[in-house]
């Protein structure tokens, strides 16, 4: 059974866990690299999923087969204005294809709207094809807008975006 959830306070290591994985299976798809996140303190993960379960600058969504974890997805609210970043996104490749992906973005969306943000931006590297397709399937569509400033718009290769 799929489930899709927040992130609960206390839940760093499983956060630990699940990022960890995602490093591993996908590098290059994540501005973080396995070694740095290896190297973060406790006291960081504990804050990371503080962080996510508050929802107040960033909601994580976890997804679930059973009691595995499956996959994640961050929001981050821009603090400059009514716009958020799709960060983190990630799922076991035995899950693709599955609803896993699209729930977490609904999800991130619902979180994303109950901030009053207006657009949600998602980054792709080049050569991802599969992540850019799946982004426009569940309503993203290309920016050709002015480039947020955030570190998922500048260590893309694509931006898009998805009005809310």
């Amino acid at each position: 059974m799929l489930t899709i959830r927040h992130i609960r306070r206390d839940e760093w290591k499983l956060l630990r866990a699940v990022r960890l994985k995602a490093l591993g299976d996908a590098p290059a798809a994540f501005s973080e690299a396995l070694d740095e996140a290896l190297a973060e303190p406790e006291d960081e993960w504990r804050a990371r999923a503080e962080r996510g379960a508050a929802g107040d600058t960033s909601c994580c969504a976890l997804a679930f087969a059973g009691d595995d974890p499956i996959g994640m997805a961050v929001g981050v609210r821009d603090p400059a204005g009514a716009c958020a970043y799709l960060v983190a996104m990630w799922v076991d490749p035995g899950h693709r294809g599955t609803p896993a992906a699209a729930l977490l973005i609904d999800s991130i969306t619902g979180w994303a709207q109950a901030k009053s943000i207006e657009v949600l931006f998602a980054g792709v590297l080049r050569g991802n094809d599969r992540a850019a397709a799946f982004y426009r399937k569940v309503g993203f569509t290309d920016h050709d807008g002015p480039i947020p400033k955030h570190p998922i718009a500048a260590g893309s290769d694509s931006l898009l975006s998805k009005a809310l």
